[in-house]
């Protein structure tokens, strides 16, 4: 692991590097967007002060000794601090023998719907029928903390427009585990999500 070298902080050198012409003008439109919405957030105010934060928190992360690839793990904050409220951790065997009897027993919705409540603001704010980009993005959001979880196997969401109604969105989700009754209840609550949000389950 390599050391910081405790040298002055104050941002006086400069280091050109050569990039594409389209992540050069991806970082501006990022930079001036979260300008708009955050002006006084310093990390904004200018590319060079976003370049600089973006490397000393790239830097943190390897001195961690964690890679690029982890980058694709990482859970979003926004997701995380809301969604720790419901979550705990457990011994997984047990609640997967506790959980065999209540496999088929209805969920009691007004207890989830605090968090059914979260789901829906959530994935609505970022919502646009005609936008698959911003879609698949939410669901990536939430799919990293879902990553997390020991029990789940593989998460995938694949969303297209519909060919006849460019207005309607269809997908396909793929959801597996290790653990044949935690993922029953799993599967159960997934559904009961997905319905919540609007969507109609074909299949």
């Amino acid at each position: 692991m390599t050391p910081k070298s405790y040298k002055s902080n104050k941002k006086t050198t400069t280091q050109n590097i050569a990039i594409s012409p389209a992540l050069k003008d991806w970082v501006e439109r990022y930079v001036r967007k979260m300008n708009q919405h955050h002006p006084e957030d310093d990390r904004y105010k200018s590319i060079s002060a976003f370049y600089c934060t973006v490397m000393e928190k790239v830097l943190e992360v390897f001195e961690k000794d964690k890679n690029l690839e982890d980058f694709d793990r990482f859970i979003d904050s926004e997701v995380e601090d809301y969604t720790q409220k419901f979550f705990f951790k457990g011994l997984i065997p047990m609640y997967e023998i506790g959980v065999e009897m209540s496999r088929y027993t209805p969920f009691d919705m007004k207890k989830l719907m605090k968090y059914m409540i979260f789901l829906r603001n959530y994935y609505m704010k970022q919502f646009d029928e005609y936008d698959l980009t911003r879609l698949k993005m939410a669901f990536d959001r939430m799919k990293n903390l879902f990553k997390t979880n020991p029990v789940l196997k593989d998460l995938n969401v694949d969303l297209y427009h519909n060919e006849r109604d460019k207005k309607k969105i269809k997908g396909v989700l793929e959801f597996s585990a290790y653990y044949k009754n935690l993922h029953f209840i799993n599967s159960k609550f997934m559904a009961a999500i997905l319905g919540f949000l609007g969507v109609k389950i074909k299949n």
